[in-house]
């Protein structure tokens, strides 16, 4: 009776074990895809040959080998283009080209079948397969493979069912691109300022390896060039002592210029230039102080709400009230209760809404100062640690109020005369955006006194013209007011 016997040995060989004259040809080739957890692939190939032995004793002699083919998908850089081209490196690949086909994916995209150009077959070190005309123009992140065998040539074992033959996907490459990151990082301004460059694909280790120039946009401002670039991952680089300050534009965003120059990459490609990103915008607090009013409605809230314009405020970014201190004529300081933000339309700047307690906002137009409040921000780093950078303290707005004159200001009872209405925040210019109502005491009577706005010497004080000669009686009178303020359109 004869007897054949398969199984796998620690080595990963497969053997045959046979007692007295066997004679036998094995010609056909399987996939094991659950052989060792190590390996991304197994194919078992035995060779076209007939063994006849004569021998009363069990031999055992290797009739296959596995394929494995590693995940370099760490190790080596694809550009964003056509015409790419892959190798697969491994053990055990076999000829002919034509018994593989594969598919290709990447991102979202649908997978790409295609067929290697070449195979290389060493039987005692690396073989590889070679694919060629490759497109990856709308690829990202990793680029995966699955192998696929021709049914004729192979079968694939899984759980004891045979079935076509096709690997789990393979990582063959990282996608070499940066992302944009402009609505996410506010960048300090400051000589020495640490720049984040995300993206994909920075297999090269060396600093030499990468050649960044940074522009600025919203500045006629030159570009910086030999920047100090350190690779703190696969997907982040660090832009080291960059200076800035050399540009002064209020709405600056920053973008870079990446060559990669690879040399210790496995895929041993040429120079290649990506294009331009936006990599976060410098951050700003706008000076609205004589274009913004703060407004104390009579409406009996003990809040008021303060709406500060900022440029390059992360998205991601938390500005907790912890974080926002709010200044009177940059001394007397108070904690915001709340911070919510409201982006403009065109993105381009950002709203930051403030809640305050109404006493201090009412006391900075009176006791405190001249009605002139003003804002401190500590903005988290985008380097992920725990610290802060203080922005500069920045006037954000100017209190509407009026001021108690009646002890300092003298006014003959007279047609026509003329009176200052003294305050805070008077922004607008247009006289139609003041309404003024006066009263005085005409016979014992409050009665209304006609008059017109006829300047706006400044943003504290008004001047108006009236008919005063009825006002008061022998001993003395006292004229009144109500201000009616119309916003104006910034």
């Amino acid at each position: 009776m004869k007897f054949l016997h398969l199984s796998l040995s620690l080595s990963l060989s497969i053997y045959i074990s046979f007692v007295l004259n066997l004679s036998f040809t094995v010609s056909q080739s399987f996939f094991l895809t659950h052989a060792h957890t190590s390996l991304s692939l197994f194919l078992i190939h035995f060779n076209h040959s007939t063994l006849t032995l004569h021998d009363t004793r069990t031999h055992q002699e290797p009739v296959a080998s596995i394929i494995s083919i590693a995940d370099i998908s760490s190790e080596t850089a694809i550009y964003a283009s056509s015409g790419q081209t892959i190798e697969l490196r491994g053990l055990g690949i076999t000829e002919p080209p034509s018994k593989w086909t594969a598919t290709y994916s990447c991102g979202n995209n649908t997978a790409v079948e295609v067929s290697p150009t070449s195979v290389s077959v060493s039987y005692n070190d690396t073989s590889s397969m070679t694919f060629t005309s490759l497109d990856f123009s709308s690829c990202s992140g990793i680029v995966y493979f699955e192998l696929i065998s021709s049914t004729w040539q192979s079968q694939c074992l899984e759980r004891s069912i045979l079935r076509s033959c096709k690997t789990l996907p393979i990582g063959v490459g990282t996608v070499l691109d940066i992302s944009d990151t402009s609505s996410r990082y506010g960048i300090y301004r400051s000589s020495n300022t640490t720049l984040l460059v995300d993206g994909s694909g920075f297999i090269a280790t060396n600093s030499s390896e990468y050649d960044v120039t940074v522009k600025f946009s919203g500045g006629s401002c030159s570009p910086l060039l030999g920047i100090e670039v350190r690779r703190v991952s696969i997907t982040r680089l660090e832009l080291l002592n960059v200076d800035i300050t050399s540009c002064s534009s209020d709405d600056l965003t920053i973008s870079v210029d990446l060559i990669y120059q690879p040399i210790s990459d496995f895929s041993n490609a040429g120079s290649v230039m990506l294009s331009s990103k936006t990599i976060g915008k410098v951050l700003h607090i706008f000076d609205t102080s004589q274009t913004k009013e703060v407004m104390l409605l009579d409406d009996g809230i003990s809040n008021v709400n303060i709406l500060v314009s900022v440029h390059g405020f992360g998205t991601s970014v938390d500005i907790t009230p912890n974080n926002v201190t709010m200044l009177c004529d940059n001394t007397q300081e108070s904690q915001v209760s709340d911070v919510s933000s409201v982006v403009y339309s065109d993105s381009s700047r950002t709203l930051l809404q403030l809640t305050v307690l109404r006493s201090w906002v009412s006391a900075c137009a009176g006791t405190l100062g001249n009605g002139v409040v003003a804002i401190r921000i500590k903005y988290p780093r985008s380097d992920e640690s725990e610290n802060f950078d203080t922005l500069v303290d920045t006037n954000v707005g100017t209190v509407v109020s009026i001021d108690n004159t009646l002890f300092e200001q003298g006014l003959d009872a007279k047609s026509p005369n003329t009176l200052t209405i003294q305050g805070s925040g008077f922004l607008a210019t247009d006289l139609s955006n003041y309404e003024v109502t006066m009263y005085c005491s005409k016979f014992n009577q409050v009665e209304n006194v006609g008059i017109q706005v006829i300047d706006r010497v400044d943003s504290r004080s008004l001047k108006i013209m009236g008919n005063f000669s009825d006002c008061g009686n022998d001993d003395r009178y006292e004229v009144a007011y109500d201000l009616t303020y119309v916003m104006f359109e910034h």
